[in-house]
């Protein structure tokens, strides 16, 4: 019997020492040992989060993305005592390098230097683009169009759908006759500027009214940009809005103008798109009208360690991400420090890593809403 007892409390006293060292790794932080905090400006405003103050802490996760299947390490600043938690800041690693979900992660591969944000499509190389082609339809009977891509014929019909076209800047031209109106060759040419980098184009529709002489425009950009839109209407007066639908009034109804959209993109690649306006009848029937769209092909790269993603969710409930569209010129992040530190909450390792980065977080659900943060960082990231 006494030796029953001895080995129970042998036993007991062995589980006790587990589970004491492994509550001795959670990262125990108090407000006299600020370890993991972010210190700057979101907006110009002086902000400091602090884990282990005002009941913030510092969670450290690794989650697996099967989509792109490689591991994702994310700190996050926020309270302990919320469901739905405003005010807090998370940062993420991207782990571009392919892997099974039960291989030990490459955390340990990262050093300090300057990274890149993660961007909705920036793991990705775009490859080519689809192009699709709209001409607006002409009240005439006898009309043909020819579209011409660096002056070699891709198409005559009215519409031309999903034409590969490769990352460069081409010429695209469209040659109309209406032999019913005796207009032959009428030619109408954009500038397309694509690059593997940035997928960003721009065009306007338009609609007239001849009662008043004004023309309403509806500009449209892909994807959205928070930059102004430059349109010369082609009677030497010109417009610079944010405004997507913009009405101008045309002093001379039997004149032609070739109305000109220049904008460019958040990364500041310009784009610039341009049709003929008319009133009189006899005029729009000899003008090529079209528009375009365009999709990207893409293929996967993959480049260890290169993707960063900020998100903020503000005193107010909306969630930020820097994801959410490409980032500014000044935007950078620099990793200054990376430590081995305590296993966490559940019993992972942990990196501890220091930044000072500058970035644009725009709102998830509106991207012309964004705030601009930029300061010192450390937290924590689980890993296996």
């Amino acid at each position: 019997m006494k030796k029953a007892l001895f080995v129970i409390f042998i036993l007991f006293f062995l589980l006790s020492c587990k589970k004491k060292d492994i509550n001795s790794n959670i990262p125990e932080i108090t407000s006299g040992n600020v370890e993991f905090y972010f210190n700057g400006k979101i907006n110009n405003q002086s902000t400091i989060i602090e884990a282990g103050k005002n009941d913030y802490y510092m969670y450290s996760s690794i989650n697996y993305d099967s989509n792109i299947q490689t591991y994702l390490f994310t700190g996050e600043f926020k309270p302990t005592t919320c469901n739905i938690c405003t005010n807090t800041l998370k940062i993420s690693i991207t782990d571009d390098t392919i892997m099974s979900n039960n291989s030990p992660s490459h955390i340990n591969q990262l050093v300090t230097g300057n990274y890149q944000y993660l961007y909705s499509d920036s793991s990705t190389s775009l490859t080519n683009f689809s192009m699709n082609i709209f001409a607006v339809p002409i009240p005439s009977t006898s009309v043909s169009y020819q579209y011409f891509l660096d002056g070699n014929p891709i198409g005559n019909t009215a519409n031309i759908t999903n034409y590969t076209i490769s990352p460069s800047t081409h010429t695209l031209s469209c040659v109309m006759n209406n032999y019913t109106d005796s207009c032959l060759n009428n030619n109408l040419t954009n500038i397309l500027n694509f690059n593997n980098s940035d997928y960003f184009y721009a065009y306007f529709t338009y609609s007239i009214n001849t009662l008043s002489n004004t023309a309403t425009f509806t500009i449209n950009t892909f994807p959205s940009t928070t930059n102004s839109y430059t349109l010369q209407f082609g009677d030497s007066i010109f417009s610079i809005s944010t405004n997507t639908i913009q009405t101008h009034y045309y002093s001379n109804s039997n004149q032609t103008y070739l109305a000109k959209l220049i904008t460019k993109s958040n990364n500041n690649k310009i784009w610039t798109f341009q049709n003929y306006i008319a009133f009189n009848n006899s005029l729009i029937n000899c003008l090529p009208n079209y528009y375009y769209n365009f999709n990207t092909t893409s293929s996967v790269t993959y480049t260890p360690f290169s993707k960063i993603k900020i998100e903020y969710t503000s005193p107010d409930n909306k969630t930020y991400s820097s994801k959410a569209n490409t980032q500014p010129s000044f935007a950078y992040f620099t990793i200054t420090s990376i430590q081995n530190y305590k296993y966490n909450e559940q019993n992972l390792p942990t990196k501890k890593i220091s930044a000072q980065f500058k970035c644009r977080l725009f709102n998830i659900s509106n991207i012309n809403d964004y705030v601009d943060i930029e300061g010192t960082v450390v937290f924590a990231v689980a890993y296996k």
